[in-house]
């Protein structure tokens, strides 16, 4: 009887090693055919703001409203779909931060609060000149702009 019990404990031991096997095997080769993550958009947003949300906490400002403008705020011109999105995914990005524009919140709600810092995305390219109330504070490299207004403190 006890070499009963070994061998059906050694055949349970080598069966769980060859499904643990299996399962690792399977899981590699399921890993391998995910798609590229940088191909994500949520990732490559996710590196764009990156310097942008660490430039906001080394000035200390680690919640609160950032004003959102595109090239289409400076030249006074509608916000296209495209901005439309970009606004919706930096909102996502930013949390703790309140993405505004035009002191309108992404949920729709009006805040009579002015920002005191303004995240600039030129996505589409960055201008020649900015307006000279926002002094550029923080340069991602990578299309988004950091600006302070100079009425702030």
């Amino acid at each position: 009887m006890t070499r009963i019990n070994s061998a059906v404990q050694t055949l349970l031991t080598i069966a769980i090693v060859v499904i643990a096997y299996w399962n690792i095997w399977n899981s590699v080769h399921d890993a391998a055919d995910l798609p590229h993550r940088a191909s994500d958009e949520m990732v490559i947003q996710d590196e764009r703001y990156r310097s942008i949300r660490g430039a906001l906490v080394a000035l200390g400002y680690g919640r609160g409203p950032v004003r959102y403008i595109t090239n289409r705020d400076l030249k006074s011109e509608p916000q296209n779909d495209q901005d439309a999105i970009k606004r919706a995914e930096a909102q996502h990005l930013m949390i703790p931060w309140t993405v505004l524009q035009n002191r309108q919140a992404a949920s729709g709600k009006m805040l009579d609060v002015e920002a005191p810092y303004l995240i600039g995305d030129f996505w589409d390219g960055v201008p020649a000149q900015y307006p000279p109330d926002l002094v550029p504070v923080h340069d991602s490299g990578r299309g988004l702009i950091l600006f302070r207004r100079k009425s702030a403190p």
